[in-house]
């Protein structure tokens, strides 16, 4: 029987260490940009961002594996922008979360947390052309990042090609009949410096030992990737066709011996999404998107195939996310693996700072399966 999603915090759990940096970031950023940033040459703030606080929690609802725990987290991420002027800026992103697994036998309450970067890049954009220089996220597949619903792109994120050092390029071009077109294209190589690692030692530098892909020390991997909107024909309609080569010089096995290497690893992704109005208060946004991958993890004849399906609806400041997952991975003289994630929430924006989210998530992964119930509070200060 599905248990309801309840969980009891010790006395001492929100004075303990997450709570107190993420307060700590919190005072520091509004001390810093309460005061208005000064103006640059093109009239805008010097300094923007956002910064967002999410409190989540995890209730094992089931499970034929794990015993029935509660995880509560929290996940603290600032952006900042530094305009040098309406077409150069530097971007960083700075997020505090729960790096560590949650110990899968017992509750855990705000452990395991660590501060880690994400994208530190320069940008030149003028609205044709455009760049990035620095540590990159490729632009390959959407669902990772877009797909609705409460940590809705668990399986999906395997494909963010992030942490990577690198410059990105694209330009834009308006087709008339056929919209807007963006043409981007990336070379990389995995980050193994220290930015890798985070504070608090949570999570280890990633080394040149561990092999795999796009772990070469050259910017010999690349991305290159179309994406299309503002269709006249078809309002609200947007697509993206993306493909991947990473280089690859050998990949390990978990005990850290040499496994039979391809020489790459190939990708390709295909996505769209349909967004429209019911009424004046009803919209919904629709999103598919399938990627497949050959040589997955640098290892010769493996492949892998995510199909994703999203759907969600807003009416006023109600929301109602549904999405599924299927990932599946086949190698030859091997039977197929399949996982898959289905997830459910219902969210309320109170205001466009604070926002309440309840969700169920189901995962399944080869014979092994877990329920969970969710709920996570948002609050987001924009300066």
């Amino acid at each position: 029987m599905m248990q309801m999603a309840s969980f009891s915090i010790p006395n001492d759990a929100l004075l303990g260490g997450p709570l107190k940096f993420s307060l700590l970031m919190a005072c520091t950023i509004f001390g810093v940009f309460s005061v208005n940033s000064p103006a640059n040459a093109d009239g805008l703030d010097f300094i923007s961002g956002s910064y967002t606080n999410e409190l989540h929690n995890i209730n094992r609802a089931g499970s034929n594996y794990l015993h029935n725990r509660d995880n509560l987290n929290l996940i603290s991420e600032a952006i900042i922008n530094v305009n040098f002027s309406y077409k150069f800026l530097f971007h960083a992103v700075g997020t505090f979360d729960q790096v560590k697994d949650a110990q899968p036998n017992r509750d855990t309450y705000l452990q395991g947390h660590a501060l880690r970067t994400k994208d530190i890049y320069f940008q030149y954009d003028d609205g044709k052309y455009g760049g990035q220089l620095g540590r990159i996220t490729a632009d390959f597949g959407t669902a990772w990042y877009l797909t609705p619903g409460l940590k809705a792109t668990i399986l999906d994120e395997d494909y963010a090609i992030w942490d990577k050092f690198g410059v990105t390029g694209w330009v834009r071009q308006n087709f008339g009949a056929l919209g807007d077109v963006k043409v981007s294209a990336s070379s990389f190589f995995l980050d193994t410096t220290s930015l890798s690692s985070t504070a608090f030692g949570e999570r280890h530098r990633k080394t040149d030992w561990y092999g795999g892909p796009s772990n070469t020390g050259m910017p010999n991997s690349f991305s290159l990737s179309l994406n299309g909107s503002n269709i006249p024909a078809m309002p609200g309609f947007t697509w993206h066709i993306a493909a991947l080569d990473q280089a690859v010089d050998f990949t390990i096995d978990a005990n850290g011996n040499r496994l039979p290497t391809s020489r790459y690893e190939l990708g390709f992704a295909v996505g769209a999404s349909q967004g429209f109005k019911i009424t004046d208060n009803l919209r919904s946004t629709t999103l598919a998107e399938v990627v497949r991958f050959q040589n997955k993890g640098g290892v010769p004849n493996v492949g892998r195939t995510y199909s994703t399906i999203g759907e969600a609806l807003t009416y006023g400041k109600w929301r109602l996310e549904g999405t599924a997952t299927l990932r599946s991975t086949d190698q030859p003289g091997t039977a197929t693996i399949t996982d898959n994630l289905i997830t459910a929430s219902v969210g309320y924006d109170f205001t466009k700072a604070l926002s309440l989210d309840f969700g169920y998530q189901h995962a399944q992964f080869g014979s092994q399966y877990e329920d969970d119930v969710r709920s996570r509070l948002r609050y987001v200060i924009l300066f």
